[in-house]
């Protein structure tokens, strides 16, 4: 299933409307399709959907500013987690990077298991954690990556 999965640079309303319900479904307090217009018409921003043949199966959010970037989001649909795709996803994503990023950064839930483990795979080291960051009250923990 995950050797199936494409990117493709979010830019149409339809891309944009995918990447909406899969925010409300993935997330607590998800971007409307309005925020996310706004956020892809941003150039310093990467946000890239991924496909399996012709479903929108998840996205990648970066924000990038001269050599580091911020990975905001990466969300993958109920149905495929925890079957590589969200791993393929963050593989292939890295192309779309600037050669001049040098470091990428990111916060994730200490309650998100799975997600960390995925990126410790790909290189992220825990730098931080920002006490009772999100609105159930868990930890943020703040991860790094050089390239």
């Amino acid at each position: 299933m995950c050797e199936d999965v494409r990117l493709v640079r979010a830019q149409d309303a339809d891309q944009i409307k995918s990447i909406a319900d899969i925010e409300s479904k993935c997330f607590g307090h998800p971007y409307t399709f309005e925020q996310l217009i706004e956020e892809v018409e941003n150039p310093k921003n990467i946000i890239l959907s991924a496909y399996i043949d012709r479903e929108c199966v998840g996205y990648v959010y970066y924000s990038a500013v001269l050599d580091e970037c911020e990975l905001l989001r990466i969300a993958v649909v109920p149905q495929c987690r925890h079957k590589g795709v969200g791993t393929k996803i963050l593989q292939l994503s890295y192309k779309y990077l600037s050669k001049d990023i040098k470091s990428i950064f990111l916060e994730v839930s200490k309650n998100n298991i799975y997600a960390r483990k995925m990126y410790t795979k790909f290189g992220f080291k825990e730098i931080s954690v920002r006490q009772k960051y999100y609105h159930d009250g868990s930890d943020a923990v703040i991860m790094k990556k050089n390239i």
